[in-house]
């Protein structure tokens, strides 16, 4: 269960409850495969590499998972 909460804005809006929902989509961006909700005062670099392994679990294909500098930190490079 995600809860709605105060979080980091990135459009400098404190006042604002917030929600993170991760998105995987296929190779040409027009058709999601994976969706996944949080709290919004989770730190989402911090989950992608959970959801990243998730993802891999679920749908059972070998693929190709291209994302930014999110995905680079010590912890989730030891999932992969």
């Amino acid at each position: 269960m995600i809860e709605l909460t105060y979080g980091y804005s990135r459009d400098h809006r404190p006042d604002l409850k917030q929600f993170i929902l991760e998105l995987v989509c296929s190779r040409d961006g027009d058709i999601p495969i994976y969706i996944k909700s949080a709290s919004g005062n989770e730190v989402d670099s911090k989950k992608f590499g959970e959801i990243a392994i998730e993802y891999q679990k679920r749908i059972q294909v070998n693929s190709l998972i291209v994302a930014d500098s999110a995905l680079y930190t010590e912890s989730d490079i030891k999932f992969f």
